[in-house]
């Protein structure tokens, strides 16, 4: 497969020039739709690997499938090795489309016993989120166990209060990937270490050097990265070692576009997170990583949400991306769009309120 080319570059919502490697077109220009008619089925279809391939085989065939993607899903479910005894395949789910892809494949590959997912909570998901946990658990038919972390509003107001960076991703380090190892330490899973000059192995250890009483072999790692993301991920391998959380990870949606992976999701009628009708990604709702206009859709969907951002803004001391959650947050209450399409479970959309301290803004 060839990887994207680096071809398109844009104006960011910073009035900054920036390169692109999405594709031909971009990823940043993808227009969410869903097919009309589409309904998700009551759960996963229950077959075997060969029986998915002979499937795929012939959707391409009778064009339910698109020829390009229906080639990337058989290579993939080729490349997913096969397990030792007792082995586990764990998916880094993040209940957002491309994790998604990957527990779909993986699901088509392997029993069910030998999946597991793990969900790191940043506890700054989007509500949406929250509800497509059980609903996707259901379909699959496979638990996501929720990890708990310290929270992405704790971390920036107590122990590292600095906004994250391309290069610096503290929140990714401290909310997705340690706490993914520290599950997996505490479960008595092997690691895979560097062994170097030594000729006995380097044992298991947790992160605070005592020695992990192994009780099962290391699992083979899945996460949903996709080459067409951004122009860091365009590098990565297929399979690598992790340095942070010590296990082999495989990519299996890497040759990927945005368009194959909602394509497969559809094709086998599976649930999705309902977020993606209003924004592109599925991270953290207040990610610092979000454009200008996703985080005005929080304000507008979330408000209480945007406001705690906004605390947490000003504990740091400086604004994010040098814009400011609390400018956004004002542009919200100047335009009456603040909570605009809040949701009350009793009453349906509730009407525009500024809140009381900005009532003098109206």
């Amino acid at each position: 497969m060839k990887k994207p080319v680096a071809a398109l570059f844009e104006i960011n919502d910073n009035n900054e020039l920036v390169m692109s490697c999405k594709g031909p077109v971009g990823e940043s220009h993808f227009v969410f739709s869903v097919p009309e008619g589409y309904t998700p089925s009551d759960h996963m279809p229950n077959h075997t690997c060969d029986e998915w391939m002979y499937r795929i085989q012939d959707a391409k065939a009778s064009g339910e499938l698109s020829g390009d993607l229906a080639d990337k899903m058989i290579l993939s479910l080729q490349r997913l090795p096969d397990l030792s005894p007792n082995q586990k395949v764990c998916v880094s789910f993040s209940l957002g489309k491309d994790s998604e892809a990957v527990s779909i494949l993986a699901a088509m590959k392997y029993d069910k016993e030998q999946l597991m997912m793990l969900f790191a909570d940043t506890e700054d998901e989007w509500p949406e989120t929250y509800n497509f946990h059980p609903i996707y658990e259901s379909w699959i038919g496979i638990p996501i166990t929720p990890l708990k972390t310290e929270g992405i509003h704790r971390l920036l107001r107590e122990r590292m209060p600095f906004w994250p960076m391309m290069g610096r991703r503290h929140c990714t380090k401290n909310l997705k990937m340690l706490p993914q190892r520290d599950y997996l330490d505490e479960q008595g899973f092997d690691q895979v270490r560097k062994q170097g000059r030594a000729k006995i192995p380097p044992i298991a250890r947790f992160r605070d050097k005592t020695p992990i009483e192994v009780k099962q072999p290391a699992p083979l790692m899945l996460c949903g990265e996709r080459w067409a993301e951004s122009e860091n991920r365009s590098q990565l391998p297929y399979e690598s070692r992790d340095d942070l959380i010590l296990r082999y990870t495989q990519r299996p949606v890497l040759e990927f576009t945005i368009e194959e992976v909602w394509e497969m999701i559809f094709w086998v009628r599976a649930p999705f997170n309902q977020v993606y009708h209003y924004v592109k990604r599925c991270a953290c709702a207040g990610c610092p990583f979000a454009s200008n206009k996703e985080i005005e859709i929080l304000g507008e969907r979330h408000p209480q949400m945007l406001e705690e951002w906004c605390v947490t803004e000003k504990i740091i001391g400086y604004p994010w991306k040098k814009v400011g959650f609390r400018s956004i947050y004002m542009k919200l209450v100047k335009e009456r769009r603040l909570g605009k399409y809040k949701v009350s479970v009793l009453e349906g959309t509730e009407k525009y309120s500024a809140p009381a301290r900005y009532h003098h803004l109206e």
